[in-house]
């Protein structure tokens, strides 16, 4: 899963709105899946998934940062950005890098993401056969 680059959009959009002079978003997610194996048995295997965002101003020289799990609380993790920003000292150096298409970082080989489960379990008991 991916976040719309639109709904990030958005959330920078909202930062200028409350006032921010800069604002920014970072969006990560990831899947994992995980086992146990027993002798030949699966012991456990679990499945989950994690993603999460953080939004970064930058405002009358002030850094705030704020990180929340919930895309449609944008709204108080740009508050809770601005609020940070209020209890540190000014810095005429800050700057945000420009604006740059958002793209698609992959540092994963496809086939492992898109395993199932099944896949998973008979690969681990290959493994503990010394063979892939």
């Amino acid at each position: 899963m991916s976040l719309d680059p639109g709904i990030a959009g958005e959330i920078v959009a909202r930062g200028a709105q409350k006032r921010a002079d800069h604002a920014e978003v970072f969006y990560k997610s990831y899947r994992n899946t995980s086992g146990r194996n027993k002798g030949p048995a699966v012991e456990s295997l679990s499945s989950s998934f994690s993603s999460g965002y953080s939004v970064r101003v930058i405002r009358k020289n002030r850094l705030g940062f704020s990180f929340s799990t919930d895309i449609g609380k944008a709204g108080e993790a740009i508050k809770r950005a601005l609020e940070a920003s209020e209890s540190v000292d000014g810095d005429p150096s800050l700057a945000m890098a420009p604006a740059s298409p958002s793209s698609e970082v992959r540092i994963f080989d496809d086939a492992i993401r898109d395993m199932n489960e099944d896949d998973a379990i008979r690969m681990g008991h290959a493994d503990r056969k010394g063979s892939v």
